[in-house]
């Protein structure tokens, strides 16, 4: 998981929005309630989620990432989503945003031991995106 860090705070909501439709899709793909999907849709999906992985490389760059989660720490980072709703609810999404949002998601990994990779990212007063 890479970790990238960008000052508009535009751009961070509208990449918060993307991955989020990029996950729906994923999710839609894989169900079990809905199958059978047909082929107009699944190519749908596909150019969807082809469009947000586009997007998102746009600012998610070598210019932008500041490190990378190892193994360990992405099994740490999603095992912080069952215990803690604001960590799944930011990080999960992949998008936190600067100020009010990035203090309390580091309050909360340093209360539970999250990975220090991400609170010194989140110390940048930059929108942290991880993907």
């Amino acid at each position: 998981m890479n970790l990238y860090l960008i000052e508009d705070e535009k751009t961070a909501k509208n990449y918060k929005q993307l991955i989020n439709l990029g996950a729906q899709c994923t999710k839609l793909q894989w169900s079990r309630t809905i199958t059978d999907l047909p082929d107009h849709v699944q190519s749908a999906l596909i150019t969807i989620q082809d469009f947000v992985e586009f997007q998102l490389m746009d600012s998610c760059n070598a210019k932008t990432q500041v490190g990378f989660l190892n193994s360990d720490e992405e099994t740490l980072l999603f095992s912080l989503f069952q215990k803690s709703p604001l960590i799944k609810e930011t990080l999960g999404y992949g998008v936190v945003l600067a100020g009010t949002e990035a203090d309390q998601v580091i309050c909360e990994l340093k209360k539970l031991g999250g990975p220090q990779k991400i609170i010194e990212a989140l110390h940048s007063q930059k929108h942290l995106i991880l993907i």
